[in-house]
């Protein structure tokens, strides 16, 4: 993946609301649909559409302009449809957090240990022969949505490598803030987890190159 599809930072959103009047329509409009949801949904809905929003604004938003690239569009015209495009999900999303009534007590049941196998949590090993054990750490954020912080470090290094993002069927994909090319690719398996990392150079930058991730961890 191309390191400029991924990120939009804030100074290049507001140049583009600045420079181009067709995005700037776009984000105004999701602008307009937003204070409409807020007004008519409960508090705790709206917070719940919030963390939807919040994790389409992290990740959702670079995906969905990606796709739109790939056929051919510049980089503000991908942001502008997949703006357009959010703007006609959102009362959809809305309505289905407003009718969707989840079992409290079956949820909590799920959360009650996160140490057991049923839950990502936890503490995570991947023993190499060469003695460069690498520990994995995960900690659930937000367990309505499945919000999880993850850590890397090595046995004889002080290399490390921290990110966050959303488990969903299992798989967790994790960006690094500075380096969007480098991302990695989590599936978790009971008591295991086999981490895949993208083919950049930048990871050089971020762990030692002898250092990698990537491979089979078992939970400690």
């Amino acid at each position: 993946m191309a390191s400029q599809v991924f990120a939009l930072s804030d100074a290049e959103y507001l140049k583009m609301r600045k420079n181009n009047p067709g995005f700037a329509r776009a984000d105004k409009k999701l602008g307009q649909v937003w204070k409409q949801l807020k007004d008519s949904m409960s508090k705790e809905d709206f917070e719940a559409l919030q963390k939807n929003q919040r994790k389409w604004i992290s990740e959702g938003r670079d995906k969905d302009a990606k796709a739109y690239m790939k056929e051919g569009y510049s980089r503000v015209e991908a942001y502008m449809l997949a703006t357009n495009d959010r703007t006609k999900e959102l009362p959809e999303i809305a309505e289905s957090i407003k009718t969707f009534e989840p079992d409290e007590a079956e949820d909590e049941k799920n959360f009650e240990a996160p140490s057991n196998s049923s839950s990502p949590q936890g503490e995570y090993i991947k023993r190499n022969n060469n003695g460069q054990n690498v520990f994995m750490s995960v900690l659930i954020v937000d367990k309505s949505s499945m919000e999880v912080q993850v850590s890397f470090s090595f046995e004889n290094s002080q290399a490390s490598w921290t990110s966050a993002g959303w488990i969903e069927d299992n798989v967790l994909e994790l960006y690094d803030r500075r380096f969007s090319s480098c991302f990695a690719t989590l599936t978790f398996s009971d008591n295991n987890v086999v981490v895949e990392t993208s083919d950049s150079d930048d990871w050089d930058d971020i762990l030692d190159p002898e250092n990698k991730i990537d491979g089979k961890y078992s939970r400690d």
